[in-house]
């Protein structure tokens, strides 16, 4: 077995708020930290990076578009589209239509497309044209009796499709009509996520410990054995740094993660985490986010898909404050 070399990130920038300095040096990019309620850099490249300064905060919720610098976020019930996170004029406009706070947001890989979801209350809603002229859709509720067990997007927001357990297991499709059809017959889907080039499905079933891989063209599949993996939280097909075409699988309750090549389907790497993994993330070009803080006292954990993948941690800079965050 493989284990990952943990790497400390150690910077000393302090955080600013509303009125902060130009950013400096390289940034692996933006994400929510909820302990501070606020959108925060995160500077440097990972293995010297720490979670800078404020961008814009008093938020209960946000999510960051990959790789773009805008985001939703919702405050006191109502939703907004945040922008220009990479620069000193980030800003706050409430968005119409919108008012149900979501557990999760499942991206577009252009980031046009944000599906909201709430797993435990079995809703999604589709914000179509981000961030220039974004429609929201009505809420679209799951059918009862059963349950919503992962969302996902392909690249440029044309399919969206939903893990279901419950009583009519597997993954559905949403149509133009916003109703759900079956496209994949799963005992409990617990992952999805699509291809690059949008041409595969990936879902993992936790109940048959299998990879499935579903050709969206004409919705024919093929599967693997994934053993090991007791709790499968996400996945994430991408290249890595030798190009191989591979899947990232995360398990929460194992702290680990795998890498399967889809090609021959074996197992690649094998990392063993010391924490629970809860995500994965686009941050950076070439990282994702495992898990982000949900309080003071959590460290945030991403990894780098190098062969094999590493694993890093950034630890939070002191939040420092004048006048408050806007």
């Amino acid at each position: 077995m493989f284990r990952a070399s943990i790497y400390l990130s150690i910077c000393s920038i302090g955080l600013l708020s509303a009125q902060h300095a130009p950013f400096a040096g390289p940034t692996e990019g933006v994400t929510f930290d909820a302990p501070t309620k606020s959108f925060r850099t995160i500077t440097g490249s990972l293995g010297s990076a720490s979670l800078g300064q404020a961008v814009l905060g008093d938020f209960d919720y946000g999510s960051v578009a990959p790789h773009k610098h805008y985001a939703v976020a919702f405050r006191d019930g109502r939703c907004f589209l945040v922008s220009a996170l990479d620069s000193q004029q980030a800003s706050a406009t409430m968005l119409p239509g919108c008012f149900n706070m979501p557990e999760d947001v499942a991206w577009s890989g252009d980031g046009f497309t944000a599906v909201l979801y709430s797993r435990t209350e079995g809703w999604i809603q589709v914000l179509t044209g981000v961030p220039d002229s974004v429609t929201p859709s009505n809420l679209i509720n799951i059918t009862p009796g059963t349950s919503l067990s992962a969302v996902a997007v392909d690249i440029d927001g044309g399919h969206v499709v939903v893990g279901i357990t419950g009583d009519m297991p597997g993954v559905y499709q949403l149509t133009q009509d916003q109703l759900f059809v079956p496209i994949l017959s799963l005992g409990k889907p617990a992952a999805l996520a699509f291809s690059a080039d949008r041409g595969a499905l990936y879902a993992v079933d936790a109940a048959n410990s299998q990879v499935f891989e579903l050709n969206m063209t004409d919705l024919s599949s093929q599967s693997w054995s994934i053993d090991g993996l007791n709790d499968p939280i996400a996945i994430a097909p991408v290249r890595d740094a030798e190009m191989r075409r591979v899947i990232y699988i995360a398990s929460g309750n194992d702290h680990m993660l795998y890498a399967y090549d889809t090609t021959s389907h074996e197992q690649i790497a094998t990392v063993e985490l010391d924490f629970a993994p809860t995500m994965m993330a686009p941050l950076g070009h070439h990282s994702f986010l495992l898990r982000p803080r949900h309080t003071d006292e959590d460290t945030m954990w991403s990894f780098e898909d190098s062969s094999p993948p590493s694993v890093y941690f950034i630890p939070p800079t002191p939040l420092t404050m004048s006048g408050g965050l806007q």
